[in-house]
Parts: structure tokens; sequence; C-alpha cells
């Protein structure tokens, strides 16, 4: 598996307490009976805590999975509620 960091993120709570997310595509070489693709996935980071979470295999697809990070940056999705989004976004 390899791993990008794609974006890192300042974001601030209620309290006033900031921190810095990271956004990671997870690429994965998957393969059967000689052919070979790319499966992507996410995972994102509280850089500060260490605290982090990811999916993996989400899609085959870069243009899918280059949105769904684009998203997760934008709207500061945080390794808490990583499964939950991506699973929402991924039925749309």
């Amino acid at each position: 598996m390899r791993e990008v960091l794609i974006e890192q993120r300042e974001a601030r709570g209620e309290e006033g307490k900031s921190w810095r997310l990271g956004y990671y595509l997870l690429v994965d070489e998957v393969g059967s009976g000689g052919f070979f693709c790319e499966s992507y996935g996410v995972r994102v980071a509280l850089l500060e805590s260490g605290e982090t979470a990811q999916v993996r295999h989400i899609t085959t697809s870069r243009s899918r999975i280059e949105e769904l990070l684009e998203r997760l940056c934008r709207n500061l999705v945080t390794p808490v509620t990583l499964h939950d989004v991506v699973e929402d976004m991924v039925q749309e």
C-alpha cells in the first residue's frame, strides 16, 4: 500500500482550540490472473495527537476518489466521523 498526503487543513473548534488535519490518498494494487489495477481509499489524521482513521478499497476510479478527498477536506472531516461520511458519500 502507498500513502500520499494530499492536503493539510487547520480547523478551529467551538471552544477556540485549533488543530491540524491531514488528508491522505491510499493506493493498493489488487490483481487476479495477471490483471492488476489500483484500488483507492482515504485516511484522515489529527496531526498533533496522531489520532487516525482510514477506509481502504472505496473505488478503483481515480476521479471519484479525488472528488471524495476534495469533499472531505472542504468539510473538515475528522477521524471520528470519517467512516460515516464516506459511507454516506459512496451511497450518493
